[in-house]
């Protein structure tokens, strides 16, 4: 599973001097903590403007973009987001459509919601509902970034998950982050006296 960590390695040019204290390795922990969680924030709000995630959908109690803090001063704290790709179904923006075929979805944040020509919601096992289609003998799904065929001759759509939208985000963010650990990481020393 691929992930972005915020770690200790943004601060190499300090290294003797993280090493040389107790109190300071605290403190390039506090400011790998900072960092990581404004980070995720950032993530968060890069992801919602490419893919139209709710917000709550990232960040709520059982978010899918998680932040794991660096405890026990392990240097590094990790953003991980969920490898599962997420059902179209979540991106319907009609989900009471009565006339089978009228279905709109739309994924691209900025884009508008596009018809799903007999597509259809469907309740599921576990509680959820998904977006079946049924296919005719050799048909291919156009403009469909993932599907995955299930009972009964129904294909199942779905979208990206939260990890690929995650890793072309953070290639973006990475030498921001850097840098803003860097200067946080400075500014706590500056508090505490050592600079």
């Amino acid at each position: 599973m691929l992930e972005h960590v915020v770690a200790v390695d943004g601060l190499k040019s300090h290294k003797d001097l993280i090493e040389s204290s107790q109190e300071i390795r605290r403190l390039a922990e506090r400011a790998v903590n900072k960092i990581a969680r404004d980070a995720r924030a950032k993530a968060g709000k890069e992801i919602r403007s490419e893919v139209a995630f709710p917000a709550r959908y990232l960040s709520g109690s059982d978010g899918k973009l998680k932040l794991f803090p660096s405890r026990a001063q392990q240097m590094k704290a990790t953003i991980r987001g969920a490898f599962e790709a997420r059902s179209l179904a979540r991106f319907v923006q009609n989900p009471g459509a009565k006339k089978r075929g009228t279905l709109r979805v739309r994924v691209d944040a900025e884009g508008s919601a596009k018809p799903m020509p007999r597509a259809f919601l469907m309740g599921l096992k576990n509680g959820n509902r998904g977006l079946a289609i049924r296919l005719k003998p050799g048909e291919k799904l156009q403009g469909v970034r993932m599907s995955r065929k299930s009972w009964k001759g129904l294909t199942f759509l779905y979208g990206p998950s939260v990890d690929q939208v995650f890793r072309d985000v953070s290639k973006d963010m990475e030498p921001d982050v850097a840098l803003k650990l860097e200067r946080e990481f400075l500014r706590l020393m500056e508090l505490k006296g050592f600079a």
